[in-house]
């Protein structure tokens, strides 16, 4: 009843009730790994929607560790580096992509892992590196949703760089790959500022 309860309560941002609900959860259930496991993780969610990313990180590090189920290690394990990136701190994200691409490079969360590697990157400041990791979304996930994105983001490192040319390469290919993409019209101003620029 209290998990229900706390799920409901998630799901319409009601985040204290819920809390209070899923931490008497894993109290009346310590035994049950799979009650504890869920609880803890959606502990997680609780904190990461109220922006307290420290604590989200702290039950699902649980997660990550108590699961018999790899798939959810691995949303556990990519859940933590979308902490980190919300807390600014990159060299932890790539450190948790690295180990999901690693250990579980099939799995369905690995190509957002490596997507959130390559914005890592860009946001560190380390542009040559973020475009050799949004390359990298490009060769080894082809069909990934992120390929359009994953242009843009080449594009923008090259501009950061000073390489126009190859910036207005990049974000010409959503305009010819990806017509129907949200990132159409940034593309086209992309490739206006670095015509501006030359």
């Amino acid at each position: 009843a209290y998990y229900g309860r706390g799920y409901s309560y998630l799901k319409i941002g009601n985040t204290d009730k819920a809390i209070g609900d899923f931490k008497t959860v894993i109290e009346k259930f310590p035994e049950n790994v799979d009650i504890l496991v869920d609880a803890n993780f959606r502990l997680g969610d609780c904190y990461f929607s109220r922006k307290e990313f420290k604590k989200a990180i702290k039950y699902y590090r649980v997660v990550s560790r108590t699961s018999k189920v790899p798939e959810d290690k691995v949303l556990s394990r990519y859940r933590i580096a979308q902490c980190f990136y919300r807390l600014e701190d990159y060299q932890s994200v790539i450190s948790e992509c690295s180990s999901i691409l690693s250990t579980a490079p099939n799995s369905d969360y690995a190509d957002d892992a490596q997507f959130l590697s390559a914005r890592a990157y860009f946001s560190w400041g380390k542009f040559l590196k973020a475009v050799d990791e949004f390359k990298k979304l490009e060769a080894d996930f082809p069909q990934s949703e992120f390929l359009d994105d994953s242009y843009y983001g080449i594009g923008d490192s090259f501009y950061n760089l000073g390489r126009y040319q190859e910036a207005i390469d990049s974000y010409q290919k959503i305009l010819e790959s990806f017509p129907e993409s949200e990132l159409v019209g940034d593309a086209i101003n992309g490739i206006f500022y670095c015509y501006r620029q030359m």
